[in-house]
């Protein structure tokens, strides 16, 4: 189910978007499927590539991956889409996406929501000891250079 409307145009059309939609309902593997940068944000040019994440319960091989993002250029008329694991980025990659992304494709809302509050409590406490570290760099570099 599209949540919203995302972009008006190629290569993101709802018609697009629909038959994406339809394509992952057929990929039992893929629990849910987020766009994000640029797109997402609705400040794309013509050199933005699209953004994708996307969360898989049990990993997927390299050539299940491949195929879905071949198939994912077909349907949207490009090959200019990065396709990542939400699972194998940075923590602070994730926990922004999960906020900032627009979901697309979500075959387990239950499940979404679990992932996004288990993202969102492993970032808060990493921000904390993030934020002391950058602080302390930072009275580092104003004390030497200030």
């Amino acid at each position: 189910m599209i949540k919203e409307k995302i972009i008006q145009g190629n290569p993101l059309t709802d018609m697009n978007l629909k038959k994406l939609i339809r394509y992952l309902e057929k990929k039992e593997r893929i629990d849910f499927l987020i766009l994000f940068g640029s797109y997402s944000q609705g400040q794309s040019t013509g050199l933005s590539d699209i953004d994708f994440a996307y969360y898989a319960s049990e990993e997927l091989s390299f050539e299940e991956e491949s195929e879905i993002l071949y198939e994912m250029g077909r349907i949207l008329n490009t090959h200019e889409i990065d396709l990542v694991n939400l699972k194998k980025i940075p923590l602070k990659s994730r926990y922004i996406i999960l906020y900032e992304g627009k979901l697309i494709f979500c075959r387990n809302e239950e499940l979404f929501y679990d992932v996004k509050e288990r993202v969102t409590n492993m970032y808060l406490d990493y921000k904390y000891y993030d934020d002391i570290y950058l602080s302390t760099q930072e009275q580092i570099l104003q004390d030497e250079y200030g």
